[in-house]
């Protein structure tokens, strides 16, 4: 369906480029040699400074997204950029005048480099909450802070059980909440599914060379070989095909639930687990998934069970690069928003829109 513009719409619009300009300015004058970061950090803000104008449209998208139609002007909105990474998110919002940021990561490295990188750009995030979904909400609750928007990029697809998180944002303080999740694992963009799902099996069968930096933060074991190990450890008895038969089944569990699949194969000989998608997989440790590529319909249903009405936008294509594919990506953008969801096969990103119901 194609959105229909307001004048508080095209204004939105204005200042966002504004502020992508301004943001832009600030983050190419850093010094990432004399801040007091660490390696992993300038790594990711290394590769984002390199892709920065896609970067910026593409958080501004969700900012769009997140603040359109609203009563109150900016100043008096408050927005959580939720798995911040980086926190260039958390800075656009910031220089856009959005009153209160909170920036939340469960990497307390990276909540300890946002606030270095915040203070040196000028655009800090008001707060810093380093913890999963639970944690802020309870972090929130207990600040009795009303909140508007929750606002991600490239984490929904990483969140383990996403039916839990959605349920667990909806315990969140605010008015006519928004969740804004956006995602670069389009299984719609065939393109962008073969890529995905390349990388996947390569992830669940492969060990990784480490890094040429300090803080990668992901086991570097292949994921299937970690699952054996989680297995004999609970039932040393199970070995040879069987451990391997076991290990394959068991794709895309998190340790807890994989041990008592063990539990219950060892006390009934039954496996009642089968994976649904033939390459999602995660880390077993951590539940960390490797971009899980996931129907967005099924998305839909999840956040409707947690109160929220939810519907897909197509991602846009950044008016980036040379001018021949910057007038190329105009135009598709345009057929994009006239197709609405069926225009996902075209987008680079998808983004779930949930407003609390």
């Amino acid at each position: 369906m194609l959105l229909q513009d307001t004048g508080h719409d095209e204004s939105l619009r204005r200042d966002l480029s504004c502020a992508i300009v301004r943001l832009t300015w600030r983050l190419k004058r850093l010094d990432l040699d004399t801040l007091e970061l660490s390696d992993y950090t300038r790594h990711c803000l290394g590769q984002r400074l390199n892709q920065l104008e896609s970067v910026l449209a593409a958080h501004a998208h969700l900012l769009e997204l997140a603040l359109r139609n609203r009563s109150r002007p900016a100043e008096e909105l408050s927005l959580v950029d939720y798995g911040g990474g980086t926190g260039c998110l958390a800075f656009l919002a910031k220089e856009l005048g959005v009153g209160t940021v909170v920036y939340d990561d469960i990497d307390p490295v990276a909540c300890q480099d946002v606030a270095v990188l915040g203070e040196s750009l000028g655009v800090a995030p008001d707060h810093v909450v380093c913890g999963d979904v639970d944690h802020l909400v309870s972090t929130l609750s207990r600040w009795e802070l009303s909140v508007d928007a929750v606002v991600s990029y490239d984490v929904i697809e990483h969140v383990y059980d996403v039916e839990e998180h959605y349920r667990q944002l909806g315990r969140l303080p605010g008015h006519r909440l928004r969740i804004i999740h956006g995602s670069e694992a389009n299984a719609a963009n065939t393109r962008h599914a073969r890529r995905v799902s390349r990388q996947q099996v390569v992830i669940e069968n492969e060990d990784r060379e480490p890094p040429g930096f300090q803080g990668e933060p992901e086991t570097l074991k292949a994921y299937v070989e970690l699952r054996k190990d989680i297995i004999s450890a609970r039932a040393p008895q199970v070995q040879g095909d069987e451990l391997d038969r076991l290990a394959r089944r068991t794709r895309g569990l998190r340790k807890d639930d994989i041990e008592t699949l063990v539990d219950e194969y060892v006390a009934t000989g039954r496996l009642d687990y089968e994976p649904e998608h033939p390459t999602n997989t995660c880390d077993p440790l951590t539940g960390n998934w490797a971009e899980q590529l996931m129907d967005v319909s099924w998305l839909v249903s999840i956040a409707g069970r947690a109160g929220f009405q939810a519907r897909i936008v197509p991602g846009r294509r950044a008016s980036c690069g040379p001018l021949p594919k910057k007038l190329l990506k105009r135009p598709t953008n345009a057929i994009i928003d006239l197709l609405g969801q069926r225009g996902l096969f075209m987008a680079p990103y998808y983004v779930v829109h949930a407003t609390r119901c």
